[in-house]
């Protein structure tokens, strides 16, 4: 098994998403062996929710700060910690991923059981924004990364297109062909996981991967419902 397989493994265990979720169209030969790229690259992973929790309906791109949350604030130093390694030479990307959207596994698996017993619904007051990315854009924007000297640093691993929790909701419904009228109050999320999804699951950013567009990423899932109907 090569260096690249192996990361890729324990990627998708990070993410608990099976290999099979995968599309056929991403290959290990997309990209080089690691003795081939002539030097080192660094990959930081980190969900983008955790950089920003405060509610807002501002552009948040890669050159945007942080807040004072919990999460944010853990963020700051897991990725202050990846930045150690600049000064040895390697090119370090901090990749903030989004809500990824997959195969058997990722965030679905929690959320489909309910919607697909017509129980589903949206969060709270559904409109806070859910930076989505689809799993194939997420390994492609990683290797993107790894091919692309000029990238470093902050990286959004997130769909262009972002989405409401409302518009979400509605969405996965269509898809799964379910109505979605059995809302989430923000009481039940704040008895059932406290602090920390209060500001995961109730409080959203509009999130855009403004480095890889203009870095020339193709993105092969653009839009929520292409990604969904791939998915379900």
């Amino acid at each position: 098994m090569t260096n690249l397989e192996k990361y890729k493994n324990v990627f998708i265990e990070s993410l608990s998403i099976k290999p099979d979720a995968f599309s056929e169209e991403i290959k290990y030969n997309d990209v080089p062996e690691w003795d081939s790229i002539g030097h080192m690259t660094l990959m930081s992973e980190l969900e983008e929710e955790f950089k920003i929790t405060l509610e807002t309906d501002d552009i948040i791109d890669e050159n945007s700060g942080y807040d004072d949350s919990f999460s944010s604030n853990l963020c700051q130093k897991w990725e202050a910690s990846a930045l150690k390694a600049e000064p040895l030479g390697i090119r370090t990307c901090l990749l903030r991923t989004g809500i990824v959207l997959g195969k058997n596994g990722g965030a679905l698996s929690k959320m489909l059981p309910p919607f697909k017993m017509g129980l589903g619904g949206k969060i709270g007051h559904g409109e806070q924004w859910m930076p989505w990315v689809h799993l194939d854009d997420l390994v492609g924007i990683i290797i993107y990364c790894i091919n692309n000297d000029n990238l470093k640093g902050p990286v959004n691993g997130t769909s262009p297109n972002p989405v409401i929790n409302q518009v979400f909701t509605k969405t996965l419904g269509l898809a799964l062909k379910r109505p979605t009228i059995f809302p989430m109050p923000k009481v039940v999320i704040k008895l059932l996981m406290g602090q920390m999804g209060e500001e995961l699951l109730l409080v959203g950013k509009k999130i855009l991967p403004q480095k890889v567009l203009d870095a020339g990423y193709d993105f092969k899932y653009k839009t929520l419902d292409d990604a969904l109907k791939n998915i379900v």
